[in-house]
This record gives C-alpha cells, structure tokens and sequence, in this order.
C-alpha cells in the first residue's frame, strides 16, 4: 500500500487586499487543452509529476508532497489580508488501495529566497518551508508546520499527538513482520510514526494492521507477508 498522490485541483484563486483586481491571479486549467505541462505562471516538482487533462490539473506521482508553486505572485512582509480558494477532488484511477493522500496549501514556502529558489520547495521539510493547509482523503482538515519533521499542528478527529507515541523505540515498518496492538511503528517512506490500532484480516487471508500516523491518519498495512 502506498501513498498516492491521487488528488486533483478544478481551480485555484487568489485575492489580495490592495484594492479590486490588485495582486488577483485565478487558474485557467478549464480552458487548457490536455498537456503534460501546467503553464506558464507556474513551476511543478516535479515536472514530470504534475499534467493537465480534462480542464484540471492532476498529480500523477506515487511520491509524497508534490507541489506546484506560482510564480507571478508572492506574499510581502506587509500587513494585510489574503484569500486562497481551490477546487479539488480524486482522481478516476484513486482506490482504498492506494493509500492515504490529501491536498492543500503550502503558504509563506521560500520567504527571503529567490523566487526561483522558493519555488523548487517541496518534498523534503526545512527553514522557511512554509505552512501547510489541507484536507486529507478521509476529509479532515489539517494544519503543519513543514519548517519541522513532525510539524503537524492541528488534525481533526482520530488524531495523536507526538507525545504520545515512544518514537525512541519505535519499529520500522516492513509488510513482512508482525506487530504488536500499542507498538509504535516508523514508516520510513512516509517519515512518519504511528500506533497499532487493532488487526484485521483481509479476502485471502492477508493479515493487516490499523495504524493510527501523526501525518498520514488512520491507515491499513499489510502484515506478516511471507
């Protein structure tokens, strides 16, 4: 089980507060022709991992926090008011296999870079990563801090907490051992630790857990796979 990037944007506004029509900027994937390139006014990370079909823009990477930054607007260090709006959803191809994905905002990415240097942000946390807004498959909203490892600031239902969990001994996670309810795990490819919630068994007889991960939410692997 992997996660996928499965999420779609429809449409991507922003409004800034200097006056009618000042620093506004509105997408226009309705109106491109399909293309595996998303314009102009943006940069993609990475290029290969982004494209347009049917008038929407759609990531089609099995790597984590892909991001598409735009370049011909930019936040200042200015006192005021913003508005961000965006249309999303999944992807025809998405399915409970493909694992956990979400999407949002990353506000603030590269502040006192180059713009050239902001816009490669995406990936990999670190100083002045900005701050992620977003919604998740199973339709909660989240706040991070991507400056941080394990930024999360705020989840909605089913959460936990850092501090919960022992990540000093934490087990990596591997679809070929077994695990324990309560032991907490580190799935290296996500970078992120979780709980084992309880166990389940699937058609077949694949064995499974439910982790509860600080990122990722409640998520089901497979276990003990020979």
């Amino acid at each position: 089980m992997r996660n996928r990037s499965t999420i779609v944007l429809l449409a991507f506004i922003l409004v800034g507060c200097g006056g009618p029509g000042a620093g506004e900027f509105e997408s226009r994937w309705s109106q491109s022709p399909d293309r595996d390139w998303v314009g102009p006014e943006y940069w993609a990370n990475r290029l290969q991992d982004w494209r347009v079909r049917n008038g929407r823009l759609e990531s089609v990477s099995s790597l984590p926090m892909r991001t598409v930054h735009l370049l011909t607007r930019r936040l200042s260090s200015r006192s005021g008011d913003f508005d961000l709006s965006v249309r999303l959803g999944p992807m025809d191809s998405a399915n409970d296999e493909a694992g956990p994905s979400s999407a949002g905002f990353l506000v603030g990415a590269g502040a006192g870079l180059d713009y050239r240097a902001a816009s490669l942000i995406h990936y990999s946390h670190g100083p002045s990563a900005g701050l992620l807004a977003g919604i998740d498959t199973r339709g909660r909203l989240f706040f991070s801090d991507f400056e941080l490892e394990n930024g999360l600031l705020v989840r909605g239902e089913d959460s936990i907490a850092l501090e919960d969990l022992d990540i000093e001994n934490a087990k990596e996670y591997s679809e070929k051992l077994e695990y324990e309810i309560g032991e907490v795990i580190h799935h290296r490819s996500w970078n992120d630790y979780g709980k084992v919630l309880s166990k389940d068994v699937l058609p077949g007889n694949r064995r499974t857990i439910w982790v509860q991960f600080l990122r990722q939410g409640k998520v089901q692997l497979l276990e003990g796979v020979k």
